[in-house]
Order: C-alpha cells, then sequence, then structure tokens
C-alpha cells in the first residue's frame, strides 16, 4: 500500500497513511464498491425496465 502514495503528499500525511489499518480501508472499499453495485443496478433496472 506504501509505494501507492503520491511522493508531492506531506510527511505527515505519509505517516498517517502508513499507520491506518488495513481492515478498515478494505472495509471501507467494500461498501463503496457495495454501494456503486446498488447504484448500476438501480440505474440499470430504471433504463431497461418499462
Amino acid at each position: 500500500m506504501a509505494h501507492s502514495i503520491p511522493n508531492n503528499s506531506s510527511q505527515a500525511d505519509r505517516d498517517l497513511l502508513q499507520k491506518m489499518p488495513d481492515l478498515l480501508l478494505s472495509m471501507e472499499y467494500e461498501q463503496l464498491i457495495s454501494d456503486v453495485k446498488s447504484l448500476y443496478r438501480f440505474m440499470f433496472d430504471q433504463t431497461f425496465t418499462r
């Protein structure tokens, strides 16, 4: 994860990101992906089911 942090971010930001729990990050990503899937499904239904 550390290698994807931009070089132009401050040292404090990098330290904070490195201390952030991977579990919390992955849970947030799973929730985001779930929300996106729900949104696409909703849009698909609105578009193709009349």
